[in-house]
């Protein structure tokens, strides 16, 4: 699996992955190249460049983003997931764990609770919430997780699923 970015390549053997905003005058078989002014994604195979996906649209592209805090004694916080939202996409669900202790944890998206993503217990378990209801975030927008009741919390680490839309 080689990961660039947000995006996951699964399959095949790639030799080289690139980007930029004119394709190179050649390649070798399976590179992968990524214009960056199109979003259009290139394979090279046959001694020529083929387009095999993107064109500035990734709906449905499903994602996944982590998060970890290594530290020790966490203290209640709120971290920024994402600043400005770059495009589009659903929140399907956050899996979340600890080294150990335990807290409480929100997720929120311009200040509001996404709704079966609030008041999260977090423990030395790992528990999987499902986002239910304002949960689709749109470009601009802000996501925040907010630690509360921390009590000698440590290692705190999430997977946050995504879909593009």
């Amino acid at each position: 699996m080689i990961q660039i970015g947000k995006w996951v390549i699964n399959s095949g053997t790639v030799p080289k992955i690139s980007s930029g905003t004119a394709l190179p005058v050649s390649g070798v078989d399976n590179e992968v190249f990524v214009k960056t002014n199109t979003n259009i994604i290139y394979n090279w195979n046959g001694g020529a460049w083929h387009a095999t996906g993107g064109g500035g649209s990734f709906a449905g592209m499903v994602e996944a983003l982590d998060f970890q805090d290594i530290n020790n004694a966490i203290a209640t916080n709120t971290y920024t997931i994402e600043l400005v939202a770059q495009y589009g996409y659903t929140i399907n669900s956050v899996d979340i764990i600890s080294g150990a202790g335990t807290g409480t944890v929100s997720f929120k998206k311009n200040g509001v609770n996404i709704t079966g993503l609030g008041a999260i217990a977090v423990s030395n378990v790992l528990t999987t919430a499902i986002a239910s209801g304002l949960n689709v975030v749109t470009a601009g927008q802000k996501i925040t997780m907010v630690l509360t009741v921390p009590v000698g919390l440590n290692n705190l680490q999430f997977t946050m699923k995504t879909t593009r839309t």
